[in-house]
């Protein structure tokens, strides 16, 4: 059984933008480049900024590609309206985890890690 680690998508804007936690980040995802799992939420967001930052879009998705992309589903919004903690995108980043049964949710948020750390493992990155 493989261990599935869960990518939270403020790890991969570090890593897109070379922020400064970019080297942490990039040697997270080349560590655990087998059993990495981002959200289809993940890819949007992501997305999102490389266009509004004029980035060349097709430059990332081989970088997505790279990552097994958990998609967004009716039960996934309805877990994530369940759990929901006073923000919707993190909400729905812990019900995609959990709806895979990712053995560890990794991220830099801390707010995240406060609000939903008794319904999954979660690891801060520092």
């Amino acid at each position: 059984m493989d261990y599935k680690v869960f990518i939270d998508t403020n790890i991969l804007l570090e890593v897109i933008f070379v922020r400064n936690n970019y080297k942490i980040c990039r040697k997270l995802i080349l560590d655990n480049y087998k059993n990495l799992y981002i959200s289809a939420l993940s890819v949007h967001i992501c997305n999102y900024f490389i266009e509004k930052y004029n980035l060349n879009l097709q430059e990332y998705q081989e970088f997505f590609n790279s990552f097994e992309i958990i998609s967004l589903d009716t039960k996934i919004i309805n877990s994530a309206y369940k759990n929901y903690n006073k923000d919707f995108e993190d909400s729905v980043q812990i019900a995609s985890s959990i709806s895979i049964k990712c053995d560890k949710f990794i991220t830099l948020d801390q707010k995240l890690f406060k609000n939903y750390n008794h319904l999954i493992n979660i690891e801060l990155l520092k």
